[in-house]
């Protein structure tokens, strides 16, 4: 529902209201008049308090014309989209590719991005990508991140927005990119939970894959 107009980054932006069935406001959305790229957004509560915000401080346009940020460089990952025949071949493979997650997340969009196959689930206000890579996680990599239990594993993150979280799942390694809460996170948790950590510690071909990874994730993409 259309509910107003705002400025946010001295942008104009139309103000979208997202509405449960009970009438009550799930989401606002501050959406560039112009382009129509979310400037800023608020997810509610059923009390209506702010579980979850985010939003731009500065923008600056370009042309994708001119731009060179914006060039297809030599070497660049390559991205291609997935058919649910696909994932169901996926998973007769060892890869897990879950149809939905816990919270009403449910995948919209599956691709490989380079070796990687990457998973976005969405409730309809919240969106967030999961990632899935063959091999194991080498913490020794992870500049920056700090390391939290979770159910006997170890997930490693750092804070956003977007936040990361990786983590090791048997011969997997999971990465999730997201500004959302963090029961979002948990449900991701919980249907690809992490292993307890190889006191060899857990050596791969990964290598700096979860860096790699999140720096291919663009979260108003």
């Amino acid at each position: 529902v259309l509910v107003g107009v705002g400025t946010v980054a001295g942008r104009a932006a139309h103000v979208v209201e997202a509405r449960r069935r009970d009438g009550s406001a799930a989401a606002r959305l501050w959406l560039d008049t112009e382009f129509a790229l979310p400037l800023r957004r608020e997810i509610y509560d059923e009390a209506g308090a702010v579980r979850a915000a985010s939003a731009f401080v500065e923008l600056k346009f370009h042309s994708a014309v001119t731009h060179p940020a914006l060039r297809r460089e030599p070497g660049s990952v390559v991205t291609t989209s997935l058919r649910r025949t696909d994932l169901a071949r996926m998973r007769d493979n060892g890869w897990s590719c879950p149809d939905e997650l816990e919270g009403g997340l449910a995948l919209y969009e599956a691709r490989w991005v380079g070796d990687a196959v990457q998973l976005s689930y969405s409730d309809g206000v919240v969106t967030v990508s999961v990632f899935e890579q063959e091999g194991r996680l080498d913490p020794r990599t992870l500049h920056g991140y700090a390391a939290r239990e979770v159910g006997g594993g170890v997930v490693y993150s750092t804070p956003g927005p977007p936040a990361t979280f990786t983590w090791s799942a048997g011969d997997w390694v999971v990465t999730v990119v997201a500004d959302a809460p963090a029961e979002t996170i948990d449900a991701v948790l919980a249907a690809l939970p992490p292993e307890e950590p190889d006191e060899r510690g857990l050596l791969g071909r990964i290598g700096k894959g979860a860096q790699r990874i999140a720096s291919w994730f663009n979260p108003f993409d």
